[in-house]
């Protein structure tokens, strides 16, 4: 995808074209310089449950049937190995990728009226946070969840000093990937 579109698609934020755009293929231990992916795969629990249950919310959108427990077990791998077959990207199971990171996270957006997997993955992910407005986890988006969106973007434009994601209320890849960042911080 040329970064035109990609800038097009995430509303024109250049730093969100930066961070999506850097380090595809990379190991999840390595970092773009930018933020570095939660690695997740096969057996993890200990440490990684938020993580894999946003996984898991967001990978519902593939497998619908996924249980969503927070254990990267069977039922999760087979459900990455869907996701990364359908995407066309290579079917190793694991979420460990800034590759497989970014396809989820662009095929994962959220906006006013949407309800589901998606939304509930976010409205956690949001309170889990502690930089935005508690919201009830519903799996409904409305003017409540986007209001914790648009504190949640402040909050992180404010703390970097410039716009790192878009303040439109709504939860894109470039907001999804601060979000997730969060858990990889040491």
């Amino acid at each position: 995808m040329e970064d035109f579109s990609r800038r097009a698609i995430l509303g024109g934020s250049i730093a969100s074209v930066a961070v999506l755009g850097l380090g595809v293929g990379r190991s999840a231990a390595a970092s773009s310089g930018k933020w570095t992916v939660p690695a997740l795969r096969y057996g993890m629990t200990n440490g990684t449950k938020r993580p894999v249950t946003t996984a898991q919310y967001l990978l519902r959108k593939w497998t619908p049937s996924l249980a969503v427990d927070g254990s990267f077990g069977p039922g999760t791998r087979a459900a990455v190995k869907t996701f990364q077959v359908r995407e066309g990207l290579p079917a190793t199971g694991a979420l460990d990728t800034m590759r497989s990171w970014d396809r989820i996270l662009l095929r994962s957006t959220a906006t006013i009226g949407g309800k589901g997997n998606t939304v509930i993955a976010l409205q956690r992910e949001l309170n889990a946070s502690g930089q935005a407005s508690k919201v009830e986890v519903d799996g409904m988006f409305g003017p409540r969840t986007q209001d914790s969106v648009l504190s949640y973007q402040r909050h992180v434009n404010h703390l970097a000093g410039a716009e790192v994601v878009p303040e439109d209320g709504f939860c894109g890849p470039a907001t999804w990937t601060e979000l997730i960042r969060l858990d990889t911080k040491p």
